[in-house]
């Protein structure tokens, strides 16, 4: 995979650049392209806590993916996803990501995004 930069902000405002400026030895970011999607995320809830508890030293990544055209509404939109989640562990752990859809996508080998994907970085990997 070629490496590309991801621009981020967890819902907290806090930007993060690529998966190496977050913290975990792994982490699994699961990355949405469509607001319906979100209840794809929800769906693995269950699953995560149990993968949590199996591999203590990962870190999980809700990452909403919207084109870098939406930069202009990036106040509006990330207030409106912070404010329906209230825990502000899930804020942090949810990166708004503006980029170009398509070198995302072609970085990581993603063919469709209709659905979502995730992405198992290690600690050494440059993966986005």
């Amino acid at each position: 995979m070629r490496s590309s930069t991801l621009d981020a902000k967890d819902l907290e405002g806090r930007p993060v650049r690529r998966p190496d400026g977050l913290p975990g030895r792994l982490r699994l970011l699961i990355i949405a392209f469509q607001r319906w999607h979100q209840g794809l995320i929800d769906t693995w809830a269950s699953a995560l806590v149990l993968l949590r508890t199996d591999h203590p030293e990962m870190e999980v990544w809700g990452v909403p993916a919207l084109s870098s055209g939406y930069r202009v509404c990036r106040r509006f939109i990330d207030g409106g996803m912070g404010a329906g989640i209230r825990d502000e562990g899930a804020r942090r752990h949810t990166l708004a990501a503006r980029t170009r859809l398509e070198d995302l996508s072609r970085a990581l080998g993603i063919e469709d995004l209709s659905t979502i994907r995730p992405c198992l970085v290690d600690g050494g990997s440059e993966a986005l």
